[in-house]
């Protein structure tokens, strides 16, 4: 089939065929939609550029697959141009109702008549994607020998459908190398976060919708000894903001040199501007605090005096929420020469995370009345004043009332002994930070270092009346997994715990001996599930005989490695408002297999920080640090039993996928409680070796549907994973930027997609 063309965004139209960009966000849309499958998809899509350092032939064009309704991908697949074609092989998934073509804003004007859409049979697929592959040497190699032997690999732990995929993660890497994508952080700046003349006005306009033209804001800058162009540049950025209600306080912290003072005398002129001179050295907690005394504004913002303010900044917090008491925004790093760089796209509010590290750092800003509750900031905390301040707001606000503002407002100036450039700059942070994390947790708990660096590992306290764990183990025939997971449960250091084992129709003679043998009526016993495998049946009843108060479901090819790993759990666990826990698992050569699960990832869920050493820090430290996730895999979970009734155990209707996400999503959604992943409980997962391929036909068609009735039920809530960026892109597992963010920022257009 060929599929015409209509533009629906950032695109003006010359003739039928013909647009001009208008805009950083130019996107058609095709007027016909492919059938679920695998094509060989070509365009004639053809642009001039103003750009002389881009070559129009290059610009880099991607198919978007959505659903009938949202904003949330099933899929994007950038087509490169390669020897001036631009044709490649993809699949269309499931529920696929609409496809965009998102076209580089690098052009000035576009041309295209049809996207064409050829037919390929499965092997036909996987062949042109593997010759493709290896030609092309990803990795450094030519090897298509090599390229096959990882197919065979994949066959034998996942079937057909596993050595399918195992192709097509290759092939799409190469694509999206090809494409540049998530790699040019300039060029996404450009595309997401530069406001055009038309942009700034229509965010003007938002503003002045606002009641009383939106909240007023107090910049507070405390400043000792300056380079000048860094505090002039610190305070432009300040004048240039778009929202007007501001006023900005200079504290300057007694600098014996002159240019402070000199700089600062410039700014006279400005009334919105007011400037203290302290007469001695105080250090920043109380000189921050001199500012602080000076505010007038509803909200306190603070900012170093060699950093910059996005435009854009204040419009933004102004434009969040309106009941918020804390407004924190995603940041980047500028270096000497302007270069923009490290932009870290953070989280909504998330407790453990900031426990383990100060991540809302900047641009924060607090309401005045709930930071003169908190008390301001404390002396004697010089190093980790910003982290502990956080610590004590958070506690005196409710959480809904901690808003995150995912946009880049903040550039964290990366010079000569600043932490923005290295942590070593100021190694009196550690001991700052662990005081004030003893504070606000309380002597029952435990604070240390953690891996990374200026990152924390906050232990809580084992419940003062021990529960019972019941461990679930589903099972069939496989005893040399099912002895090798139970003799791995002996090096368990919790006290509390019984196993049942969920036999799912053993027939082999070993396996049947070994059930017989392990069954002692009492902490270890065996349960008889006969019938075709579903995995949240087999569960369900092994919860309905378990007598534990806490059920931690854990597959049979599970290999514990760190013997504390449920004590790990059951801690995290008796914390108010926790579902669900969740552990780190490696696969046997320990790369990583599961560090929690980020909704949306590849249409449905996928596994964050996938394949990277069991060591990796991973995406500005979180694999260092127990925080909260959007779900976590029933390979080794734990839950409370009053939360598993309430919510009916596992549904039946997803008998093998998803089950566990869509129990995650219930604890979150119904229950009303969180889901934390602790690096800490530490195992191997030999992944689904007992079960088999699912590569037979009636497997396929019931992992199809079972993703179409995940789909359906949480189509709308899979955007919204509270610990993922929505500039964070859902085509991989890495924590990369999305070329097009899942968000509605306040300056579009109105009606635009």
């Amino acid at each position: 089939m060929h599929s015409g063309l209509r533009a629906v965004h950032d695109l003006a139209s010359i003739d039928a065929t013909t647009w001009r960009i208008t805009g950083g966000r130019p996107t058609l849309t095709l007027t016909e939609v492919p059938a679920p499958g695998w094509y060989l998809v070509t365009t004639d899509l053809a642009g001039q550029s103003d750009v002389d350092d881009e070559a129009p032939s290059d610009a880099p064009i991607a198919l978007r697959f959505m659903p009938a309704t949202g904003s949330v991908m099933l899929a994007r697949r950038p087509i490169p141009a390669v020897a001036g074609r631009r044709a490649r092989v993809v699949h269309v998934p499931e529920g696929t109702e609409r496809v965009h073509l998102d076209v580089s804003p690098w052009l000035s004007e576009l041309t295209a008549t049809t996207v064409g859409f050829r037919a390929l049979p499965q092997a036909a697929a996987a062949s042109m994607m593997s010759a493709d592959v290896a030609a092309s040497g990803v990795g450094g190699t030519t090897d298509r020998g090599g390229l096959f032997a990882d197919v065979r690999s994949a066959f034998k732990r996942g079937g057909l459908r596993g050595s399918i995929e195992q192709v097509a993660v290759a092939y799409e890497h190469l694509q999206h190398r090809r494409a540049g994508d998530g790699v040019d952080y300039p060029s996404w700046r450009i595309r997401n976060a530069t406001l055009f003349d038309d942009d700034v006005e229509r965010l003007r306009g938002r503003l002045g919708d606002l009641p009383g033209g939106g909240p007023s804001f107090t910049v507070v800058m405390p400043v000792y000894e300056p380079e000048e162009r860094w505090l002039r540049a610190a305070i432009e950025s300040v004048r240039n903001q778009i929202h007007t209600r501001w006023q900005l306080v200079i504290v300057d912290d007694a600098s014996p040199g002159p240019v402070a003072r000199r700089v600062l005398a410039d700014y006279a002129h400005d009334h919105r501007i007011v400037v203290h001179l302290r007469n001695e050295n105080g250090h920043i907690a109380a000189t921050t605090n001199d500012g602080i005394e000076r505010a007038t504004g509803e909200f306190v913002a603070f900012m170093d005096h060699d950093d910059e303010l996005a435009p854009a900044a204040l419009a933004l917090l102004a434009l969040a929420s309106p009941q918020a008491d804390v407004l924190y925004t995603d940041e980047d790093k500028i270096d000497e020469n302007g270069k923009h760089f490290d932009p870290h796209c953070k989280p909504s509010w998330n407790p453990e995370l900031l426990f383990g590290q100060n991540y809302m750092s900047h641009l924060t800003a607090i309401r005045r009345i709930v930071l003169q509750e908190a008390g301001g900031l404390r002396t004697g905390m010089d190093g980790s004043q910003d982290h502990d301040l956080l610590l004590r707001v958070t506690a005196v606000t409710a959480p809904d009332r901690i808003v995150h503002v995912p946009h880049i407002a903040y550039h964290w100036r990366a010079i000569s002994g600043s932490t923005a450039q290295t942590t070593d700059a100021k190694d009196y942070v550690e001991g700052a930070s662990i005081a004030a994390l003893r504070d606000r947790l309380g002597e029952d708990w435990t604070v240390e270092t953690a891996a990374a660096p200026t990152t924390y590992r906050c232990t809580p306290p084992i419940p003062e009346d021990i529960p019972l764990v019941s461990i679930l183990i589903p099972t069939r025939d496989r005893a040399d997994l099912l002895e090798q997971c139970v003799a791995s449960l002996a090096r368990t250091t919790w006290p509390a715990f019984e196993i049942i084992i969920i036999d799912n129709d053993s027939s082999d003679p070993e396996a049947l001996e070994w059930l017989d043998a392990f069954d002692n009526g009492h902490d270890r016993r065996v349960v008889r599930h006969p019938g075709a495998f579903n995995y949240s049946e087999v569960n369900n009843h092994g919860a309905r005989e378990a007598k534990g108060e806490l059920l931690c479901l854990l597959n049979n090819d599970t290999e514990i490695i760190e013997p504390d790993w449920l004590t790990e759990m059951v801690r995290w666990i008796g914390q108010p408002g926790v579902g669900a826990v969740g552990a780190k698992l490696l696969y046997g050569d320990d790369r990583i297999q599961h560090a929690g699960v980020v909704l949306g990832l590849g249409g449905l869920a996928g596994h964050g920080h996938h394949l990277l050493d069991a060591d990796a820090f991973g995406y500005f430290s979180r694999l260092t640090i127990a925080h909260e996730v959007g779900a976590v895999t029933a390979a080794c979970m734990l839950t409370m039993r009053s939360t598993w009734d309430l919510l009916g155990g596992l549904d039946p209707e997803l008998a093998v996928a998803f089950n566990d996400v869509d129990y995650c999503l219930r604890v979150r959604h119904d229950a009303g409680q969180r889901i934390i992943w602790t690096p800490h409980a530490l195992l191997h997962h030999h992944e689904s070796l007992s079960r088999g391929a699912e590569d037979d036909p009636v497997k396929v068609a019931r992992f199809n549907a079972e993703v179409e009735t995940a789909m359906a039920r949480w189509a709308d809530r899979l955007g919204d994973d509270p610990a993922y960026s929505p500039n964070l892109t859902l085509d991989a597992e890495s924590f990369t930027l999305a070329r097009q963010p899942r968000l509605d920022v306040p300056w579009a257009e109105p009606g635009t997609a």
